[in-house]
């Protein structure tokens, strides 16, 4: 072969590889939702930064401050989310999704007065969190089953892993330009007193703009099911049992359970433990959240690339493994250089965690059932932030740094369990 040829044939390939990555981009309505996860996530990353650094503020550092807050949040997303999955499966799926960002910025909007009125109080934080948290309940279920309205089944994990990409490149701008913000919003506008208070005004108007890049999707899927209908309450239990009584999904769903609980509670901590720890402002903070927000957008444009791959079932095994000894490595270190590599696999491991368990509930769920099985997806992640009360009650008693340390060889070693219980596990594609 000339080096011509060979020079043309390299080209050809890199082309192919970048088709297969973006190859769901090439549908129209794909495209407003991907855009519209775009803005939606980096409120939320702003949003959680923001009010995170509100907390430590007037609540003096307090982990368990920053627990109670997240599990405000994480409460109504966990037990409104089975109401939000029969609403996914019944309704308009892009109407639910935009009609919860206009709620959430309502609520942000009014958090922003609070603030920049100088009344905010703890308490209004928890309400916030409270009501946010059911917005997102009925958001989640329908943003991800209408992937696959949109989507043929075998680009499901390149859909799935472009739209959790869209979540790590807002974790990596997101925390970036709300530590800055923060900082600098007092010195730009001059009746600003408060730098959050100007970046939960922004976050409202964000929320908007997501809100209207959904209604431009044209599909509207509402699936028609000719069994006979079931009385609601039936139905907001029918997503749990179907799961549980699926061989494969069941199995997703104890591992999906077992990094929430014990992996994300690093993440509720963190701005405690990098003031304690680390000793840094609010902009290093946005830079550390920004590196594992590096490394969950290399896991989600990786397996965007990956077509026909097998191992989906021990990839997702790994994932867990790798960020429970990441958590447990890091949880003694207060040096930078050694932390930064520590963060970016933190976020390769939990990148590749969402993607993966996402896709596979999906792949493996009936279509009339996608819904309700997406809102038993989304309860883990709720009671993750629940999770976090106990390690923040740890970490009041025995330092910060032993209970993510304790975190993470918890998911270490209930990741193994679920391995030893399941082996067929490994194989599934």
């Amino acid at each position: 072969m000339t080096d011509s040829s060979r020079s043309s044939s390299d080209s050809t390939t890199r082309i192919a590889r970048r088709t297969s990555i973006l190859q769901s981009l090439e549908y129209r309505d794909f495209r407003w939702l991907w855009l519209g996860s775009l803005v939606a996530y980096m409120s939320l990353n702003l949003w959680m930064l923001n009010r995170s650094w509100l907390v430590v503020i007037l609540e003096d550092n307090s982990p368990l401050a920053l627990a109670l807050v997240m599990m405000s949040f994480a409460v109504p997303m966990t037990f409104v989310s089975p109401i939000g999955g029969v609403l996914a499966d019944k309704w308009s799926r892009k109407k639910l999704i935009a009609s919860s960002q206009i709620g959430s910025a309502i609520v942000t909007f009014v958090l922003g007065v609070l603030d920049l009125a100088g009344l905010i109080q703890f308490w209004h934080i928890l309400a916030s969190g409270v009501l946010n948290g059911m917005m997102m309940a009925i958001n989640v279920p329908s943003r991800q089953a209408i992937i696959s309205d949109i989507v043929p089944k075998e680009s499901l994990m390149n859909a799935i892993s472009l739209n959790n990409s869209a979540m790590s490149i807002t974790r990596i701008l997101g925390p970036a330009l709300g530590g800055f913000l923060i900082v600098y919003f007092v010195d730009w506008i001059p009746f600003m007193e408060s730098g959050t208070a100007g970046v939960f005004f922004l976050i409202s108007a964000i929320y908007i703009f997501a809100a209207l890049s959904i209604l431009r999707i044209k599909s509207d899927v509402i699936i028609q099911n000719d069994k006979p209908k079931s009385s609601f309450i039936k139905e907001l239990f029918s997503g749990l049992v179907y799961v549980l009584h699926h061989k494969i999904i069941r199995v997703v769903l104890f591992v999906n359970l077992v990094g929430s609980l014990f992996g994300w509670a690093f993440m509720t901590l963190m701005p405690a433990w990098a003031r304690v720890v680390l000793d840094v402002n609010a902009d290093d903070l946005g830079i550390l959240l920004t590196v594992i927000g590096v490394g969950s957008l290399v896991a989600t444009v990786w397996l965007a690339s990956l077509s026909n791959f097998k191992y989906r079932g021990a990839l997702l095994i790994a994932s867990c493994l790798l960020w429970g000894l990441s958590l447990a490595l890091i949880s003694k270190m207060d040096q930078l250089y050694i932390v930064y590599p520590l963060l970016l696999f933190i976020g390769v491991a939990s990148g590749i965690f969402m993607s993966l368990g996402m896709t596979l509930m999906q792949f493996y769920s009936e279509p009339e059932m996608r819904g309700r099985v997406m809102s038993v997806a989304v309860m883990p992640f709720g009671i993750s932030s629940m999770a976090a009360v106990p390690f923040g009650i740890i970490a009041t008693k025995i330092g910060i740094e032993n209970s993510l340390m304790i975190s993470g060889i918890l998911l270490v070693f209930f990741t193994v369990v679920i391995l030893s219980i399941f082996p067929f596990f490994r194989k599934v594609e």
